[in-house]
Formats: structure tokens, C-alpha cells, sequence
């Protein structure tokens, strides 16, 4: 099975927070997972916060980060996708960055994983037409 992955679930499997658990979970399955370029800047840019807040070491950040490319099978590139993300981010009100992630799986018809809750509830109230799946949902 195919899944675009969010950063907000991929953060969790480098750092023990609310439904890490959950998160680990899904790599135990057979599955691929693509992203937007954003991908690793963004998931990145999160593990450094945790670093700089002593939740997470130096080491344990350089081998995060490193273990990122294994994680993920495609990367799509934003300007490839933009138009679309534009578009849902609109329809949406919500941030562009997060509607990249939308935009890849709307193109490749998958669901979109993501521990974004807000994200959740406004793809599914108002976009009846894009595949979301939450971190909190049962497997699919």
C-alpha cells in the first residue's frame, strides 16, 4: 500500500511524545511511503527543535535525519505540486505547506497520513474529494 507520509507522523518515530506509539506502528506494515521534497526540511527542522530542547541528542538527531532517506520511497517535487496545494489550501483556509502533502496524494490517489487533527476534520467536512487517513484512525 502506498501512503504519502506526513511529517507530523515521521517526526514521532524519532522522538517519544503523544501516540509514538501509534506511529511505530505503521512501519511495522508493508508499505510505501512518498513526500513532497519539503519532506525532510521540514521533518528536519522539527528534530533540531527537539535537539535544542534537550528531548532529543545530537546523535540521536544526525542519525534521524539520516535514517530519512531509507524511510521514504518517493519524493515528488513541490514545484511539481504547488498548483494543486494552492488550490486545497484555499478550499481549505489552511496552511500551504501542509496542503503539499494533499496535493501529492490527491496525484497519486492515496490517503495522506498525518497526526494533524485540524487537518483531519476540515479535509473531511469540506473536501470529501481528497484521501485523508488520521494517525488516531483504526487501520485501514
Amino acid at each position: 500500500m502506498r501512503l504519502v507520509l506526513d511529517a507530523s507522523v515521521a517526526i514521532k518515530f524519532y522522538v517519544p511524545e503523544a501516540s509514538s506509539e501509534r506511529a511505530l506502528d505503521w512501519l511495522t506494515r508493508d508499505l510505501d511511503f512518498s513526500v513532497p521534497d519539503i519532506f525532510l526540511v521540514e521533518v528536519a527542522q522539527a528534530l533540531l527543535r527537539h535537539c535544542r530542547e534537550k528531548r532529543l541528542t545530537r546523535e540521536d538527531l544526525d542519525l534521524a535525519v539520516g535514517d530519512l532517506d531509507q524511510l521514504v520511497d518517493v519524493a515528488v517535487s513541490s514545484g511539481d505540486l504547488i498548483g494543486r496545494a494552492l488550490s486545497i489550501a484555499h478550499d481549505l483556509d489552511h496552511r500551504l505547506h501542509d496542503c503539499m502533502y494533499l496535493a501529492l496524494a490527491d496525484r497519486l490517489g492515496s490517503p495522506l497520513l498525518t497526526a494533524d487533527e485540524r487537518l483531519v476534520r476540515k479535509v473531511r467536512e469540506r473536501a470529501s474529494d481528497l484521501r485523508i487517513l488520521s494517525l488516531h484512525d483504526p487501520h485501514p
